[in-house]
C-alpha cells in the first residue's frame, strides 16, 4: 500500500508538469578538437547509469552538457530534476533533496512535500555547484547514492528511488578533499567519470561560431537584422581572454547587437571593459584627437605595442611578427614615441 502511494505520488507530479531535458549533443556548437573528442566521450558515458561529474569554469556549459548526457542516456523519456547546491539555504538543502512529512516542521505544507530525488525517479538528478554542499548534507547524499534510498524529513519508511546523478562544480574537489571541506568517499563516488569543459581562451577556434549563433538568435529574440561585424571588432572579440566563457560572450553580443546603429556591429558597440583588457579602447578616442593621429597610424602603434608584448620585448621576433625590418622599427619606435619594452 506504502509503495501504491507513493507510485501515485510521483505520478501525480508528472502530470502536474514533469522537468525535461531541454538541450541535446547537436546543439554543443564547437569546432574545437578537445570539445569534439569531449562530445563523443560523453556519448559513449550517457549510455550507462554510472555517475557523472562535469569539471570547469563558470560560464564554459556544464548544464548544457549534462542535458546533453540525459537526453542521450536509455532514461531520455525520464524527468531532468535541477538543484543547485549554491543557491538553495542549507537548512533547507535536505527538505529539497528528500521532502518531508506532514508537520515534520512549522511552515510544513499539510500533506506533505516530495523531494528533488522523488521527483526525479526514472530519470536525472543535476546537482549543480557541488562543491558548494555542507560535509552533514554530503553524508546524506552519499548515504542515498549508495543505498538508492532514504528517509524523508520527519519521515519513518524507506524511500527506494532509481535515479542517475549528475553533478558539476566549478571548484578543486581534489584540493577541498586535502583541505577536509570535502568528504572524500563522495568524491570518489561521484568521480566515477568525469569531464572538464575547457574554458573559451583555450578554444578561440569557437568564438566566431559562437557569435554566427548569437546573432541568429538574437535576431530572432530582439527584432534585430544584423549580418556580421567589423574586422576590428572580431579582432578584438578574438584577443580577449573572456574570463565569464560563453555566457559572458552572449551577453557582449546581446549588447552589441542592440546598440548597432547598422546592419554590422562596430568596435564601439563593446563594452568599455573589454575594449581596455583587450587593448583596443586606443581606437575610441575623441575626434579631435583622431585628427591629430589618423587612424592607419592609430592602427600602426598599435600593432607595434601588440607585436612587442606577444615577443616578450624581443625585437628581432617582433620583427618577424610585423614582418619588417629591425631598422623599420626602429624608426616606427621613435615616430610613435613607444616606451621600452622590458625584454624577457
Amino acid at each position: 500500500m506504502f509503495k501504491s502511494a507513493e507510485d501515485g505520488r510521483r505520478e501525480s507530479y508528472k502530470r502536474d508538469g514533469m522537468e525535461k531535458s531541454r538541450f541535446t549533443f547537436n546543439e554543443i556548437l564547437s569546432n574545437d578538437k578537445q570539445m569534439e573528442k569531449l562530445i563523443r566521450s560523453g556519448i559513449k558515458a550517457a549510455k550507462s547509469k554510472t555517475t557523472i561529474l562535469v569539471y570547469g569554469e563558470s560560464g564554459t556549459g556544464k548544464e548544457l552538457f549534462a542535458h546533453a548526457l540525459h537526453s542521450s542516456s536509455t532514461t531520455s523519456n525520464g524527468p531532468f530534476i535541477t538543484v543547485n547546491c549554491a543557491a538553495i539555504p542549507e537548512h533547507l538543502l535536505e527538505s529539497e533533496f528528500f521532502g518531508y512529512e506532514d508537520g515534520a516542521f512549522t511552515g510544513a505544507k499539510v500533506k506533505g512535500k516530495i523531494g528533488k530525488f522523488d521527483m526525479a525517479h526514472g530519470g536525472t538528478l543535476f546537482l549543480d555547484e557541488i562543491g558548494d554542499m555542507s560535509l552533514p548534507i554530503q553524508a546524506k547524499l552519499l548515504r542515498v547514492l549508495q543505498e538508492r534510498e532514504f528517509y524523508r524529513v520527519g519521515g519513518t519508511e524507506r524511500i527506494k528511488v532509481d535515479v542517475r546523478i549528475i553533478t558539476a562544480t566549478n571548484r578543486p574537489l581534489e584540493k577541498m578533499v586535502a583541505e577536509g571541506t570535502f568528504r572524500e568517499d563522495l568524491f570518489y563516488r561521484l568521480n566515477v567519470i568525469s569531464f572538464e569543459i575547457p574554458p573559451l581562451r583555450k578554444r578561440k577556434k569557437d568564438i566566431l561560431l559562437l557569435s554566427e549563433s548569437f546573432i541568429q538568435e538574437f535576431n530572432r529574440q530582439n527584432g534585430t537584422s544584423i549580418t556580421g561585424w567589423e574586422p576590428l571588432f572580431e579582432q578584438a572579440i578574438m584577443d580577449y581572454d573572456w574570463p565569464g566563457n560563453i555566457r559572458e560572450l552572449r551577453n557582449v553580443w546581446e549588447r552589441a547587437m542592440i546598440f548597432a546603429e547598422d546592419g554590422k556591429v562596430s568596435l564601439e558597440d563593446l563594452p568599455d571593459y573589454v575594449l581596455k583588457k583587450a587593448g583596443y579602447d586606443v581606437f575610441l578616442q575623441e575626434e579631435e584627437e583622431v585628427t591629430q593621429q589618423p587612424l592607419l597610424e592609430k592602427a600602426e602603434q598599435f600593432a607595434i605595442q601588440k607585436a612587442l608584448e606577444m615577443s616578450g620585448g624581443n625585437k628581432s621576433k617582433a620583427c618577424i611578427l610585423l614582418g619588417i625590418s629591425r631598422s623599420v622599427l626602429y624608426d616606427k619606435l621613435k615616430k610613435y614615441d613607444i616606451p621600452p619594452f622590458k625584454e624577457q
